[in-house]
């Protein structure tokens, strides 16, 4: 990592910050990325529903299908394709 900084980018991920050498952390910019709130994909979900012409869903249903995937967004957007496809007739 010390070679030519000025050149040279390192990009690491982690999800266990605690276990990474001090000495490699002193070296780096830190930049979080925890989960978003269920709420804050109340909006995005709505939006990626419509676009799909579903307006009919309040936002308790759309919680419910945000909440079990723990904000990850991988998780969301595969619940939400489920739905789209459950209500559009495609997945029984």
């Amino acid at each position: 990592m010390n070679i030519n900084p000025s050149e040279t980018i390192f990009i690491m991920t982690t999800n266990n910050l605690s276990k990474v050498d001090l000495a490699v952390i002193d070296r780096c910019y830190l930049v979080g990325f925890n989960a978003a709130s269920n709420v804050a994909w109340l909006h995005k979900v709505r939006g990626i529903l419509a676009d799909f012409g579903i307006a009919d869903i309040g936002y308790l249903e759309i919680l419910n299908v945000i909440a079990p995937n723990k904000g990850t967004a991988r998780g969301i957007l595969a619940s939400t394709r489920l739905l789209i496809g459950k209500r559009l007739g495609l997945i029984p």
